[in-house]
């Protein structure tokens, strides 16, 4: 099976609207999802494999970090990861003067959304951010992270049917396609440390509930005195539909005992194993555990938060190096007026100018900030240089 592209190129004849161009992701053949099976030595495995640099394939890897993805409580991590980045203000520096302008460029929902692909690089390690067909008011009609079954981090290239054949090696044609890549092979994010602890949960969630099915509730003990197999059956019945009906009717010689769990026969010694993991969880992803579950002193909430601003300050700072070493040199090559332009969170300028940690009030127009000075012209790189 042969697949081809158009490039739409800088410089190319330009025959119709950009947003006419078919994006890479809609020729993959497409395949149903499997469902992950969270198990420990599957995600050992498959981590060797991922590790393997003459492996073709990560799609094990990528169901267990599905399946990590979608358990409750990394969830609402992540989400106070996003909001943290989201909800910070940035401006757009041209020389030591705020461009206002520009600035409206980045206050769309492509940047939030490009904003969040990035950031799930630090969790699903190396991947690919698609940019689709672009409007006349300068904005993309999405920003999403490329299928990552479809990548072959090792090689650099993109499969479009799995198991089967039509390959093509994008390490030189990656802003063409209108890709971004983030990441290195060999790193495999911070779900991979992540997904032991939501396996083991489940494990113990999952005995939890089976101990909860044998001991949890009150055995009902009935005594007769027949051999007749007739009335014996009809005992059985009567005890099966005992928690739905409420009530049993019996003969006066029958003999009818509710027995109760004793001591710790309850299961709550499966509840500090699965708190356990959740806090593990909440320690990888956002470095603390005081914003995500209620504490009993605020001096200890405020150290919590205080280990959050700076993770936060962290990734900040890899997505400012991100935005003016990989994006802003993306855009420039497909037309967008901001050669010279970068961007800059003011909390860090703050911080790196005046040794304070404290979050100072942005600065006006014409504050001073530290410039970034990007290369003009040059071609988007790989982004480097992350925090995780």
């Amino acid at each position: 099976m042969k697949f081809t592209f158009e490039l739409n190129r800088k410089n190319a004849t330009q025959t119709g609207s950009k947003r006419d161009k078919k994006r890479t992701s809609g020729n993959l053949v497409k395949q149903a999802p499997n469902r992950p099976q969270m198990q420990l030595d599957r995600l050992k495995s498959a981590v060797d494999f991922a590790l393997d640099p003459n492996s073709v394939d990560r799609s094990e890897l990528i169901e267990i970090y599905e399946g990590t993805s979608k358990d409750g409580h990394v969830i609402s991590q992540l989400q106070v990861a996003e909001n943290k980045l989201l909800s910070e203000p940035f401006l757009i520096i041209n020389g030591e003067t705020e461009d206002k302008e520009a600035l409206k460029l980045f206050k769309k929902s492509w940047f939030d959304a490009f904003i969040k692909c990035a950031l799930s690089a630090e969790f699903w390690g190396y991947q690919l951010i698609e940019f689709g067909p672009e409007h006349d008011e300068k904005l993309w009609e999405y920003v999403k992270v490329f299928p990552r079954l479809y990548v072959i981090p090792w090689k650099k290239k993109i499969t479009f049917n799995l198991g089967g054949s039509g390959d093509v090696e994008y390490s030189d044609i990656l802003t063409d396609l209108f890709l971004i890549e983030l990441g290195e092979p060999e790193v495999l994010g911070k779900f991979e440390a992540v997904s032991k602890e939501v396996i083991w949960k489940g494990f113990s969630r999952s005995d939890w509930s089976e101990y909860n099915e044998r001991f949890g509730k009150p055995l009902l003990d009935i005594a007769c005195n027949t051999d007749d197999d007739d009335e014996v059956a009809a005992k059985i019945e009567m005890a099966r539909n005992f928690g739905s009906n409420g009530y049993v009717v019996r003969d006066v010689d029958d003999q009818v005992n509710m027995i109760s769990p004793q001591g710790s026969a309850n299961g709550s010694q499966f509840e500090p194993l699965a708190k356990f993991c959740n806090d593990e969880i909440s320690k990888i992803i956002n470095g603390q555990t005081g914003t995500s579950d209620e504490k009993s002193f605020v001096g200890a909430a405020q150290v919590h938060e205080r280990v959050l601003d700076d993770f936060t300050k962290g990734r900040l700072r890899a997505m400012q190096n991100i935005v003016n070493d990989t994006l802003i040199p993306f855009l420039v090559y497909h037309g967008w007026q901001l050669e010279g332009r970068t961007l800059v969170y003011p909390i860090l300028e703050e911080e790196s100018n005046t040794g304070k940690t404290e979050q100072q009030p942005i600065e006006g127009e014409n504050g001073q900030h530290q410039q970034q000075v990007a290369t003009k012209n040059q071609l988007p790189k790989k982004a480097t240089g992350y925090p995780w």
